[in-house]
């Protein structure tokens, strides 16, 4: 689906088949909804598609069906992984500091509040090494390990072994964490000894343990696979 410029082919015509984006060299990709957040490997963070809640980073609420440039910095080290149904970017500068933009209605941005941001926001003043953005959640480790989690949580996906949102990074449990990724209503994590977590969602199964409970809502603690 290409209604909204997603493929960044600088036109809004569907495709069935793979078609080479531009010549650049990329390193990372994360699909929204009807967006694109990409990072180059020269650091450079670009964006396309739908732009109606500022996720394009442009300051602006303007779609776009080309890859556009995320401010001017070539620093950017990593973006957000999962599903970002919700319509929020997220990615970490080289120096460690995490940002975030786009629709904020649960406090997915993680900013302590739930306007909307439509170019990058510093999240608190932390260094962190990997990040998720979900459906309407996000996820990061810090440097130490620890796991912190914001936005949505009426599934229990952010592992806070209850049901109330967040706006801002909390951290959830002592346990030291290598990666993560967000789900659309489902979180995963990878700790430092490579045993694997999830939690939030399970009615599919996604959370691999086995167990698809009559509920559509999980307990929001953890359970390994």
């Amino acid at each position: 689906n290409n209604a909204n410029g997603e493929l960044g082919l600088s036109d809004l015509t569907d495709r069935s088949s793979f078609t080479q984006v531009g010549t650049s060299i990329w390193k990372q990709i994360m699909s929204q909804s009807f967006a694109t957040l990409a990072l180059q490997s020269n650091g450079t963070l670009w964006a396309c598609g739908y732009g109606g809640y500022g996720q394009l980073g442009q300051s602006n609420t303007t779609g776009r069906s080309s890859f556009v440039q995320v401010g001017a910095l070539s620093a950017w080290a990593q973006i957000g992984n999962g599903a970002s149904g919700g319509q929020i970017a997220a990615a970490i500068q080289s120096n460690g500091t995490l940002w975030a933009w786009g629709q904020n209605t649960y406090g997915q941005l993680g900013d302590g509040t739930t306007i909307a941001r439509s170019s990058p926001v510093q999240i608190n003043s932390s260094s962190y090494t990997a990040i998720g953005a979900g459906g309407f959640h996000g996820m990061a480790v810090a440097y130490d390990g620890k796991l912190f989690t914001w936005g949505q949580n009426v599934y229990g996906q952010l592992g806070t072994t209850d049901f109330a949102p967040r706006s801002n990074p909390v951290q959830i449990t002592n346990s030291s964490f290598s990666s993560v990724t967000a789900g659309l209503y489902h979180t995963g994590a990878i700790a430092s000894d490579s045993s694997l977590y999830t939690w939030g969602l399970n009615n599919y199964g996604q959370l691999g343990t086995n167990v698809v409970p009559s509920s559509l809502y999980w307990t929001g603690v953890y359970g390994t696979y």
